[in-house]
């Protein structure tokens, strides 16, 4: 049976305390979303993918990217095998922001997926054309030049198990989004592009999402009831084939050996934080100047607000910044 999977991409985003919260908050959710066949995934930073494969309960941990050696003189880069030994089994391959800002190809993609291969990684490779080639009407031959190319010489067992990502730059992080006819029509033409390579039957199994500006509150103009993409009874926006590419490691104390630290030395890191950002607003309500310029309404705000920051590191959670506390930020 096919599982349906949602994958997060936080990008430069969150400290180990925020992946902390975040997962905190979201466990028993994920818990629910597995038991209706859906894959939650999220791709971190490199430091919090060994914490998110800790704590984060049935949360598969994708890697934003990965290099295409075992190892050598790659400052700044990691390998297949190193995410392997924290347990991660899965990385992004190709996003339009690794192209646009660190030059990535389509022959080095290549490169990535091939090492992907030789672990037996699940990939999930990005494709998509950028607004001046969109609006040449040169779509179509992008993204066909970045599947082909990208998955030049691969094993069709290990193509048909690939997910592939459209993502057209225009829209990735602008606001602005592929109408759900442009993504039918751009992930339909992916699939064709796969089985006139490979065959009918690969073609059949590599499913296409769609991603871009995608939030809360526009997903559903891209999916019908079905999960499916508008105007494609096949390709579909969050389904995708989940299988595990390495042995799941038990479930253990051993499990340990993934984080860098303890669970106590975990929330001791996230209390510190707190305790630096509560400081931070210490600084600010506790000028006397300024608090007696307020009205009677925004003094008793700055005062719950204080008490709440005082039970900050029992709580960990941030509480809502009264308005004229914001000003204050603005003004200094």
């Amino acid at each position: 049976m096919k599982r349906k999977i949602l994958v997060g991409n936080w990008k430069m985003n969150k400290t180990i305390a925020e992946t902390i919260d975040f997962v905190n908050k979201v466990n028993a959710r994920a818990i629910e979303v597995e038991k209706e066949e859906i894959i939650v995934g999220i791709a971190p930073s490199y430091i919090c993918l060994p914490v998110l494969r800790k704590l984060g309960n049935g949360i598969i941990c994708f890697a934003q990217n990965v290099h295409f050696a075992d190892n050598g003189a790659y400052t700044g880069e990691v390998s297949p095998l190193m995410l392997q030994e924290i347990g991660v089994n899965a990385s992004l391959v190709g996003h339009s922001e690794r192209r646009q800002y660190f030059g990535e190809t389509n022959e080095t993609c290549n490169k990535k997926l091939h090492a992907l291969q030789k672990y037996e990684f699940n990939a999930l490779y990005c494709v998509g054309e950028t607004l001046e080639q969109y609006e040449k009407g040169l779509t179509k031959e992008v993204v066909k030049a970045q599947v082909l190319e990208g998955l030049e010489g691969l094993n069709p067992e290990y193509v048909s198990r690939l997910t592939i990502a459209y993502e057209p730059v225009w829209s990735i992080g602008t606001g602005k989004n592929a109408n759900k006819e442009i993504a039918s029509e751009v992930c339909g033409y992916i699939s064709e592009v796969i089985s006139e390579k490979y065959g009918k039957e690969i073609g059949d199994s590599v499913y296409v999402l769609y991603g871009g500006s995608v939030k809360p509150e526009n997903i559903k103009e891209y999916v019908n009831d079905k999960g499916e993409v508008y105007g494609k009874d096949r390709i579909k926006v969050i389904d995708v084939p989940y299988q595990p590419a390495v042995e799941e490691h038990e479930e253990t104390e051993d499990i340990q050996v993934y984080v860098p630290y303890t669970e106590e030395e975990l929330l001791e890191r996230q209390k510190q934080e707190l305790r630096i950002y509560r400081q931070k607003f210490f600084d600010v309500i506790d000028c006397a100047v300024w608090y007696d310029c307020l009205t009677d309404k925004e003094k008793q705000e700055v005062k719950d607000f204080r008490y709440a920051l005082l039970d900050i590191t029992e709580t960990l959670e941030k509480p809502t910044i009264p308005a004229c506390v914001l000003e204050r930020i603005k003004e200094d």
